[in-house]
C-alpha cells in the first residue's frame, strides 16, 4: 500500500493506518532521494550552488571544471560541461592596433588553422592602441594546433603573436550561478587567486560559452560570492577576502557592458558579503566579514544603482553578524546564520526583516531547538517553510532545520546523516517549488551526493 492508494474516507483503511503508515515512511519535513553524481564522473563533486530551468538542474564547480546538469523529472540523468577541454586558452603579446572582440575568428598566420575568440582577460601590459597588449584569449571550435606565430582576424593581419598552441582552460572556483531563462552565469571566486571571470553557457545547447573578465573594467572586480538577475542585468556579491565592496553589474543583452557600485562608499564597513538576493525593486548584500564579522544589511535600489541603505542587525542583537546568503518570502526576507567569530562560534539565530519599514521585525534562535541547528550555509523558502542548509563546517553537520513561517516559531529538523553518514557537508542549496535540492561540498572529503527531499507532503488522501 502507498500513500497514494490510500483513502482515509473508506472504511477499509482506519485513520490509526494511515498515521503509522506516516509515522513509518515520512520524516517532518520529507525523506531524502540521493543521486551519487560521482557515479557519473569521479570529478562530479564539490559544488557552490547553482539553479534550475524548470528542466534540468545546473550546479556550478568549485573544485572541478564541470557543470553539473540533473534532469529534474527522473533525477538520474546526469550530464556535465567541462570547462577545461571545451574553453581553450591562448596567451598572446603584441596585441594591436586592431582591438580583437569577443566573437572574432583568429586564424594562425603560418598554421592557418582557426578558433572562435569567446573570452579575452584583463590585459597583463600594454595596450591595444599602442600595439603591444598581452594578456590570454579564451577560445571555442579550434580547428587544429596553432604554432609560434602571428594572428589575424579577417583582413586585420598581425593583430596578436602567440608563443604556441592553447591550454586547456582555467576555468573553475565558482561560487553560486543564476539564470535569465536562456543562459546560466556563473559567478567567479577563487581558483588560487580571487578572480573575475564570468562564464556565461547557452542553455539550450550547453556547450556554446563565453567568458567576461569583470577585472578589465576594473581590476578590483575579482572573489565574489552569489549573484543574482533582475532580468535585465546580473549582479555579483562582492567578497574579495572581506576587503571588497564593489558590486558588478552586468548588462546581460550584451554580456559585455559593466557599471561598478563600491557600497564602501557609503558605509566603510560595507564590504566581505556572502550572497544576495532581490524582492525585483532592490538589491540586498547579505553581511559576513569585512575584517571581522558584521551585520549590515546592504539594500540598493536597482532602478538607479547608486541609492543605498543599511541596516546594522547587531543593534538589535549582538550576535545578528556573519551570514550566508538568505531569501524573501512576501514582504519579509529571511538571512541564513553561520558564525560570529573566527572561531567555532558558529550561530543559529535567523533575523525576520520587513521590507517595508527595512527594520528588524524579530529573530528565533534554532539552536533552542537543537544545538547542532546552527553555521548554516544557504537556505529557501517553498512559501510557508524556511529551509536551513547544514555547513561544511563546524563538524560537517547533515542536519536540516526548518523554520513555519506562518509563526515564525515552529521548527523541525530533519538529520540527513540518519539516512547516510555521507550526507553532511553542504554549502549551498535551492527549490524548484516541488523539491529542495541539497548540494554537495566536503564532508571531510570531496563528495557528490546530492540529495532531494519534497517539500510539500500531502498527508490527506488525493
Amino acid at each position: 500500500m502507498t500513500i497514494e492508494n490510500m483513502h482515509i474516507e473508506d472504511d477499509a483503511v482506519s485513520l490509526a493506518t494511515v498515521e503509522k503508515y506516516l509515522k513509518k515512511n515520512y520524516s517532518p519535513i520529507g525523506h531524502p532521494r540521493v543521486l551519487n553524481l560521482a557515479n557519473t564522473s569521479a570529478d562530479l563533486v564539490k559544488f557552490r550552488g547553482g539553479f534550475e530551468d524548470g528542466d534540468y538542474l545546473y550546479l556550478a564547480p568549485m573544485a572541478n571544471y564541470k557543470i553539473a546538469k540533473i534532469k529534474l523529472n527522473d533525477f538520474s540523468t546526469v550530464t556535465s560541461l567541462d570547462f577545461q577541454t571545451t574553453v581553450k586558452k591562448l596567451a598572446f603579446t603584441s596585441g594591436g592596433t586592431y582591438e580583437v572582440q569577443v566573437g572574432d575568428t583568429i586564424t594562425g598566420a603560418t598554421s592557418g588553422e582557426t578558433a572562435t575568440v569567446v573570452g579575452i582577460t584583463k590585459l597583463t601590459s600594454g595596450s591595444w592602441a599602442g600595439g603591444d597588449a598581452a594578456g590570454s584569449f579564451y577560445l571555442q571550435n579550434q580547428s587544429g594546433t596553432f604554432q609560434s606565430e602571428n594572428l589575424n582576424v579577417g583582413a586585420n593581419s598581425n593583430v596578436a603573436t602567440i608563443a604556441g598552441d592553447s591550454t586547456n582552460s582555467d576555468l573553475k572556483g565558482f561560487w553560486g550561478a543564476f539564470t535569465d531563462g536562456i543562459y546560466g552565469y556563473f559567478v567567479p571566486y577563487y581558483n588560487t587567486n580571487y578572480f573575475g571571470k564570468v562564464v556565461r553557457v547557452d542553455l539550450s545547447d550547453f556547450s556554446t560559452v563565453r567568458v567576461l573578465d569583470l577585472a578589465s573594467t576594473d581590476a578590483d572586480l575579482e572573489g565574489f560570492c552569489g549573484g543574482f538577475t533582475d532580468g535585465v542585468y546580473g549582479y555579483f556579491v562582492p567578497i574579495g577576502g572581506g576587503a571588497d565592496g564593489k558590486v558588478a553589474r552586468v548588462l546581460l543583452s550584451d554580456f559585455s557592458t559593466v557599471s561598478v557600485l563600491n557600497l564602501a562608499s557609503t558605509d566603510a564597513d560595507l564590504a566581505g558579503f556572502k550572497g544576495g538576493f532581490t524582492d525585483g525593486v532592490y538589491g540586498y548584500f547579505v553581511p559576513h566579514y569585512n575584517t571581522d564579522f558584521y551585520g549590515k544589511l546592504a539594500r540598493v535600489l536597482l532602478s538607479d544603482f547608486s541609492t543605498v541603505s543599511v541596516l546594522n542587525l547587531a543593534s538589535t542583537d549582538a550576535d545578528l553578524v556573519g551570514f550566508v546568503g538568505g531569501f524573501i518570502n512576501g514582504n519579509h526576507a529571511y538571512l541564513v546564520p553561520h558564525r560570529t567569530d573566527t572561531g567555532d562560534n558558529a550561530h543559529g539565530k535567523v533575523p525576520k526583516i520587513d521590507l517595508t519599514s527595512f527594520t528588524v521585525d524579530s529573530f528565533i534562535d534554532l539552536t533552542n531547538t537543537d544545538a547542532d541547528l546552527k553555521g548554516f550555509s544557504s537556505g529557501f523558502t517553498d512559501g510557508r517553510y524556511g529551509y536551513f542548509c547544514p555547513d561544511d563546517k563546524f563538524g560537517y553537520s547533515g542536519k536540516i532545520g526548518r523554520i513555519d513561517l506562518s509563526d515564525f516559531s515552529t521548527v523541525a529538523v530533519l538529520n540527513l546523516e540518519s539516512f547516510d553518514s555521507d550526507l553532511k557537508g553542504f554549502y549551498s542549496s535551492l527549490t524548484d517549488g516541488k523539491f529542495g535540492y541539497f548540494i554537495p561540498n566536503t564532508n571531510g572529503v570531496d563528495f557528490g551526493k546530492l540529495v532531494r527531499i519534497k517539500l510539500k507532503i500531502n498527508y490527506s488522501s488525493p
